[in-house]
């Protein structure tokens, strides 16, 4: 679930290499300034602000995690029961149950040990699938055609 959160967080802000990008040219822009002696206040300011930003970052996953554990903490059986038809994904759990037509999602993104079924650009699905049979997850490919693999490597899942 903390890999899910964390690539749910990275794609919210921009992507990986969005924020690696910004923050590897920010430091090395403030050691070049550091170095060359240029305004110093300057290189400092901007570390300071790379600094900031990572340390945002972190807090935005941290809030998110603490918020996706605590909800199933709460449960009375931590786990939900998904149903497959051929029109829509129906889950189940303590809280209640839905069903989502398959045109409601917009996207998976493979987590190496789950799935995030993206409703929007907020809502989302966690799906774990080192259980599911290799079937189920055909039919969630079928209805959903685009697929984000992990950035580690996504397992061998069933193509459409």
């Amino acid at each position: 679930m903390r890999r899910a959160v964390f690539a749910y967080v990275l794609h919210m802000l921009g992507g990986k290499a969005l924020l690696i990008g910004a923050g590897l040219a920010g430091i090395l822009y403030a050691g070049y300034l550091a170095l060359y002696g240029q305004v110093r206040a300057f290189a400092g300011f901007i570390s300071a602000f790379v600094a900031f930003f990572l340390v945002f970052i972190a807090w935005i996953w941290i809030a998110h995690l603490r918020h996706t554990l605590a909800r199933s903490k709460r449960m009375k059986v931590p786990e939900a029961v998904s149903t497959l038809t051929g029109d829509s994904l129906t889950a189940a759990s303590d809280y209640g149950s839905t069903t989502l037509l398959w045109s409601t999602f917009k996207e998976i993104w493979d987590c190496g040990d789950c799935w995030l079924l993206l409703v929007e650009r907020n809502q989302f699905i966690i799906l774990s699938i080192a259980d599911a049979p290799d079937g189920a997850l055909g039919v969630i490919r079928a209805n959903i055609p685009k697929y984000v693999p992990s950035s580690r490597g996504a397992r061998d899942r069933p193509a459409p």
